[in-house]
């Protein structure tokens, strides 16, 4: 699956309309986090959302 990096949170798609791509953080599921990133080619246009744990230590 496809993977997002924005200051040190991972981010997998949510959902593809054209050219945008919304972006869920990857630990919504069992951390409910709601940080979420609207996308145009790979560039954030929007922040949605506050992350509930501190962003990854290794990106890798």
């Amino acid at each position: 699956k496809s993977l997002f990096e924005h200051q040190g949170h991972l981010y997998t798609v949510n959902k593809q309309s054209g050219g945008k791509v919304i972006w869920c953080c990857r630990n919504s599921r069992h951390g409910q986090c709601r940080g979420r990133l609207h996308t145009i080619n790979n560039q954030v246009i929007q922040k949605i959302g506050d992350h509930n744990h501190e962003p990854n230590s290794s990106t890798g």
